[in-house]
């Protein structure tokens, strides 16, 4: 199979909210962190121990399956209850029909409700053009991208970032291999016909992107010692 794969391409979203912000927010959540519903610590018996940023990866893999082959199927078609053959070309296909006791009953039908069938086996010239995109969080897991890349929200130095960041970096459970093996098998998936006769088949990926998400882990301690982690998204405050 063809394949032709754009280079990768490197993104990471600037810190849209301070660490003030998240120190409000988890001022506010802490406790949810312990406990149950009915049966929360107070505020007070709960303490932030640090508030580090880390960046997240996703991947944003889109691309065009094209496929052009022929594969072998029957046509059925419905005749009249008097015809007893068809003829196409020079193939001559007989109709099929009713026996015994089921076959008497149908002969007494109306005509239309009695009508017989031929089978026809022929060979289909197919061509398929399929577009799709997907995205894939730090555990491998195929989601829904809720963010919007524009000019303000992203760093002008990527790489530079990642570097200088390399230690607040939390790894991808997927290689850019893995990634786009996974789109490939979602423009695949119920499009791949057996005992077909391949005539072109190829894979163009046109975005092939890792996105680094900023993302503020609290620490937090109880009264017992017991450390919790809130997860708070760097780019809109929601705990994650």
């Amino acid at each position: 199979m063809e394949q032709k794969i754009e280079p990768k391409k490197t993104t990471v979203f600037k810190a849209m909210v301070s660490e003030q912000q998240v120190q409000n927010v988890a001022d506010k959540k802490k406790t949810s962190l312990y406990g149950t519903v009915f049966n929360r610590p107070k505020a007070e018996d709960v303490s932030i121990s640090s508030i580090e940023l880390f960046y997240e990866p996703y991947w944003i893999v889109k691309g065009n399956y094209y496929s052009e082959y022929f594969r072998r199927t029957v046509y059925e078609f419905v005749t009249s209850p008097e015809v007893k053959e068809v003829i196409i070309g020079s193939g001559k296909f007989p109709v099929r029909t009713e026996k015994g006791k089921w076959g008497k009953i149908r002969a007494s039908m109306k005509a239309g409700d009695n009508a017989n069938k031929v089978e026809i086996p022929v060979e289909e010239h197919v061509e398929l053009d399929i577009e799709d995109e997907i995205v894939f969080n730090s555990t491998g897991s195929e989601i829904k991208f809720d963010y919007k890349i524009d000019s303000r929200n992203v760093e002008n130095f990527p790489e530079e970032i990642l570097k200088n960041n390399e230690m607040y970096l939390r790894p991808s459970s997927l290689t850019e291999e893995q990634a786009v093996d996974g789109l490939i098998k979602l423009l695949q998936e119920g499009n791949m016909d057996e005992g077909i006769r391949k005539i072109k088949e190829k894979i163009t990926i046109d975005r092939l992107e890792q996105i680094y998400v900023p993302v503020y882990e609290v620490r937090c301690v109880d009264s017992k010692n017991k450390v919790e982690t809130l997860r708070i998204d760097g780019m809109n405050l929601k705990v994650l």
